[in-house]
């Protein structure tokens, strides 16, 4: 393989590991969200949580693709108003539950920008 080749290669590497990353997050967000009662299927989720069509997060996952950063950043956007609400709770389960809230919102962001402005913008 030259040098261009190898290039490619190592590119296209990133480019794939980058999306299995980026499901794998949204993925986590799902089940936790689903586990605290927030939502009751993935059609909820891609509808309330991704501002998507009901059909959005079963269809990625049946074409093996990342989602888009439009999902991402309203996902972000909805975790961290939500993750703001609960962090004014005086109860201390609702802020730890607030606090992570606003840890996945920062984890969307980054897929979206990069881990460097992650802690920058949310």
């Amino acid at each position: 393989m030259n040098a261009r080749g190898a290039h490619v290669y190592l590119a296209a590497m990133r480019n794939q590991q980058r999306k299995v990353i980026a499901m794998m997050k949204i993925e986590q967000v799902f089940v936790e969200l689903k586990d605290a009662g927030q939502v009751r299927s993935t059609d909820d989720f891609s509808r309330e949580w991704l501002g998507m069509e009901d059909s959005y997060l079963r269809c990625i996952r049946a074409k093996d693709r990342s989602p888009s950063p439009r999902a991402l950043i309203n996902c972000a956007v909805k975790l961290k108003r939500t993750g703001d609400a609960l962090k004014s709770s005086s109860i201390a389960e609702v802020k730890a539950k607030g606090e992570r809230m606003r840890t996945l919102a920062r984890d969307c962001v980054g897929q979206v920008f990069g881990d460097d402005l992650q802690d920058w913008i949310v």
